[in-house]
């Protein structure tokens, strides 16, 4: 994660180009309130980011993150979150999940 954004690398392995989204939310529920517990919700830390990738390319997709995701990260270092990437290759729609931590850079001292 960088200047409010997340960057994800994507890879297309079909004959055709990729065209999907991704979007990424918290893995489990969480708080954004750092004294209030029991109001737990999944997050989304980014809101659905549109791609398009060459036939057998690579890309970086770089999302985003929501109000809601900045403050989580202002309370957590590091966040474990679940990416739903969409992909439509030939009129077929793929939806593939992935589990990754997120981590916060440590802010400049300037």
């Amino acid at each position: 994660m960088k200047r409010g954004r997340i960057s994800l690398k994507i890879a297309c392995e079909a004959a055709q180009s990729c065209d999907g989204a991704v979007e990424v939310k918290t893995a489990k529920p969480v708080s954004l309130a750092a004294a209030v517990v029991s109001k737990r919700k999944i997050v989304g830390l980014t809101r659905e980011t549109v791609f398009s990738i060459p036939a057998g390319d690579s890309a970086a997709v770089r999302a985003r993150l929501t109000r809601k995701a900045k403050r989580l990260f202002k309370l957590q270092r590091k966040v474990k979150a679940k990416v739903a990437i969409r992909t439509e290759r030939g009129g077929q729609t793929n939806t593939t999940t992935q589990r990754l931590t997120v981590k916060a850079k440590k802010a400049s001292a300037s």
